[in-house]
């Protein structure tokens, strides 16, 4: 079930298709789940979800998804108490349990769950895995969000995830979803109202994407974690321009080394002289010295004048020749 044009899209390139023609990522089609070692609470916390549904302790009369929770941490060598938000993480997993296996149940008698189980369209060459499909009198799409970033009303990308998440159950199922939400572990249930309107507005909105050219409209959001940020030069021009708030990129003048081994980095910039600040060699995409050209994004905006830049856990840093700048 692929295509030989590399068109198809999950719900979150179908999103950045949308935001923008050029950060929009196309595959050949549905890939195939990737076994890794956990690293993080939140993948620990749907590890111990898919776990805690697939044992059929959703319908324990005690609580197990802490349980749950510590064997995948205990399997994939996380200590609980050293991984970051791993305690507070376990503490959510045990408040709101008997909230999600509530949610599950709302569907009718003797429901049955899919945990992480890949949905397509073929013929719109869409595809996504929900966290949790469970069928029973009616059909709920639950989505799990275990950092406390979800707001009411929800992202507008999570709600068309959501949307295209119940159009794929539509298509697999023949009629879609009663029930569409996100369980957050810090707000509880957040229900988004899938109407068959909403998704048709979003499927026709995905379509008239797909016709564009693949031009560059630089905004914020569809920019943080784009994959093309470092040759998109409609980004680059918009962050000098001041409209994207975690870019800059200038010559290197100066470079300072803490004894942490993190690195200072002053920049001749259109604008002038800037600091960035923090960088990780974890960070880096080659080595920055005195004279060569360095662009990074993801940084934390300067609130200081002359700006100071500082990097955050998730920054990235591409050093390049001077003469190779564009």
């Amino acid at each position: 079930m692929t295509s030989a044009y590399g068109r198809w899209l999950t719900p979150t390139s179908a999103w950045r298709l949308a935001q923008c023609a050029a950060s929009a990522g196309y595959s050949s089609g549905p890939l195939p789940p990737r076994r890794q070692r956990l690293t993080t609470a939140g993948e620990a916390a749907h590890a111990a979800m898919k776990r805690w549904i697939e044992s059929g302790d959703w319908f324990a009369p005690t609580p197990r998804l802490q349980e749950h929770y510590d064997i995948v941490c205990d399997a994939n060598g996380l200590q609980v108490e050293a991984l970051a938000n791993g305690r507070l993480t376990r503490a959510r997993l045990g408040a709101r349990e008997v909230d999600l296996a509530s949610l599950l149940t709302r569907v009718g008698d003797r429901p049955e769950a899919d945990c992480e189980k890949p949905l397509v369209d073929p013929e719109k060459e869409l595809w996504g895995v929900p966290d949790i499909v469970v069928r029973g009198g009616q059909t709920a799409v639950v989505d799990l969000k275990t950092g406390g970033d979800v707001t009411r009303p929800l992202p507008d990308q999570l709600s068309r995830q959501l949307l295209i998440y119940a159009h794929l159950v539509r298509t697999h199922d023949g009629e879609p979803p009663s029930l569409v939400a996100i369980f957050s572990l810090a707000h509880g249930v957040i229900e988004l109202e899938a109407s068959a309107r909403a998704i048709e507005e979003l499927l026709d909105r995905i379509a008239a994407a797909r016709s564009l050219p693949g031009m560059a409209t630089p905004r914020a959001d569809a920019c943080r974690f784009c994959a093309q940020r470092r040759r998109c030069e409609p980004h680059w021009n918009a962050a000098a321009n001041g409209e994207l708030p975690d870019a800059v990129e200038g010559a290197v003048v100066r470079t300072e080394v803490a004894e942490s081994g993190s690195m200072a980095v002053q920049l001749e910039t259109p604008t002038g002289r800037v600091w960035l600040t923090r960088l990780r060699p974890t960070m880096l995409a080659g080595q920055v010295a005195p004279g060569c050209w360095l662009r990074a994004v993801r940084l934390m905006a300067p609130s200081t004048e002359p700006p100071t830049w500082r990097a955050a856990p998730e920054t990235m840093a591409w050093p390049a020749p001077l003469a190779n700048q564009h």
